[in-house]
Protein backbone atom coordinates (compact mmCIF):
# COMPACT_ATOMS: atom_id res chain seq x y z
CA UNK A 1 0.00 0.00 0.00
CA UNK A 2 1.42 3.36 -0.99
CA UNK A 3 0.18 5.99 1.47
CA UNK A 4 1.50 8.86 -0.67
CA UNK A 5 -0.51 7.68 -3.69
CA UNK A 6 -3.57 7.09 -1.50
CA UNK A 7 -3.34 10.65 -0.20
CA UNK A 8 -2.89 12.02 -3.73
CA UNK A 9 -5.94 10.09 -4.97
CA UNK A 10 -8.00 10.97 -1.85
CA UNK A 11 -8.51 7.34 -0.84
CA UNK A 12 -8.91 6.45 2.82
CA UNK A 13 -7.60 3.24 4.31
CA UNK A 14 -11.05 2.00 5.41
CA UNK A 15 -12.35 2.07 1.82
CA UNK A 16 -9.26 0.23 0.55
CA UNK A 17 -9.55 -2.38 3.30
CA UNK A 18 -13.24 -2.93 2.54
CA UNK A 19 -12.48 -3.35 -1.16
CA UNK A 20 -9.66 -5.84 -0.53
CA UNK A 21 -11.94 -7.90 1.71
CA UNK A 22 -14.04 -8.62 -1.38
CA UNK A 23 -11.35 -11.00 -2.64
CA UNK A 24 -10.60 -12.58 0.73
CA UNK A 25 -13.28 -13.20 3.36
CA UNK A 26 -16.00 -11.01 1.87
CA UNK A 27 -18.08 -8.23 3.42
CA UNK A 28 -20.98 -9.09 5.74
CA UNK A 29 -24.15 -7.48 4.33
CA UNK A 30 -26.73 -8.64 6.84
CA UNK A 31 -29.03 -11.57 7.40
CA UNK A 32 -32.03 -13.11 5.66
CA UNK A 33 -34.86 -14.71 7.61
CA UNK A 34 -36.15 -17.71 5.62
CA UNK A 35 -38.85 -18.40 8.20
CA UNK A 36 -36.81 -21.03 10.01
CA UNK A 37 -33.30 -19.63 10.34
CA UNK A 38 -31.33 -16.44 9.95
CA UNK A 39 -28.96 -16.86 7.00
CA UNK A 40 -25.85 -14.67 6.86
CA UNK A 41 -25.38 -12.71 3.62
CA UNK A 42 -21.79 -11.99 2.58
CA UNK A 43 -20.69 -10.11 -0.54
CA UNK A 44 -17.65 -11.72 -2.22
CA UNK A 45 -16.04 -10.81 -5.55
CA UNK A 46 -16.78 -13.25 -8.38
CA UNK A 47 -13.49 -15.02 -9.04
CA UNK A 48 -14.80 -17.70 -11.39
CA UNK A 49 -12.01 -18.79 -13.69
CA UNK A 50 -9.61 -16.08 -12.48
CA UNK A 51 -6.60 -16.13 -10.21
CA UNK A 52 -6.48 -13.88 -7.16
CA UNK A 53 -3.95 -11.73 -9.02
CA UNK A 54 -6.35 -11.28 -11.96
CA UNK A 55 -9.19 -10.30 -9.64
CA UNK A 56 -6.88 -7.88 -7.80
CA UNK A 57 -5.97 -6.25 -11.12
CA UNK A 58 -9.67 -5.53 -11.77
CA UNK A 59 -10.56 -4.09 -8.34
CA UNK A 60 -11.36 -0.42 -7.95
CA UNK A 61 -11.76 1.66 -4.81
CA UNK A 62 -13.87 4.82 -4.47
CA UNK A 63 -12.14 8.06 -3.57
CA UNK A 64 -13.50 11.17 -1.82
CA UNK A 65 -14.69 12.57 -5.18
CA UNK A 66 -16.71 9.45 -5.98
CA UNK A 67 -14.25 8.33 -8.65
CA UNK A 68 -13.23 4.69 -8.93
CA UNK A 69 -9.45 4.26 -8.77
CA UNK A 70 -7.79 0.94 -9.73
CA UNK A 71 -6.38 -0.68 -6.60
CA UNK A 72 -3.27 -1.60 -8.60
CA UNK A 73 -2.41 2.14 -8.75
CA UNK A 74 -2.12 2.42 -4.98
CA UNK A 75 -1.21 -1.08 -3.77
CA UNK A 76 0.89 -4.02 -4.85
CA UNK A 77 0.15 -7.68 -4.23
CA UNK A 78 3.14 -9.73 -3.09
CA UNK A 79 3.29 -13.40 -2.12
CA UNK A 80 4.20 -13.93 1.54
CA UNK A 81 6.02 -17.26 1.38
CA UNK A 82 6.58 -17.42 5.15
CA UNK A 83 2.83 -17.33 5.85
CA UNK A 84 1.72 -18.96 2.56
CA UNK A 85 -0.55 -16.02 1.69
CA UNK A 86 -0.66 -12.82 -0.32
CA UNK A 87 0.27 -9.47 1.22
CA UNK A 88 -0.89 -6.04 0.07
Amino acid sequence: MNQEKMDKELINEADLTRTLRLISQGIPMGQFDNGKNLVDITLVADQSGMTTEQVFAQLTVPNARGQLIPVSQIAEMKPDVAQNQLSI
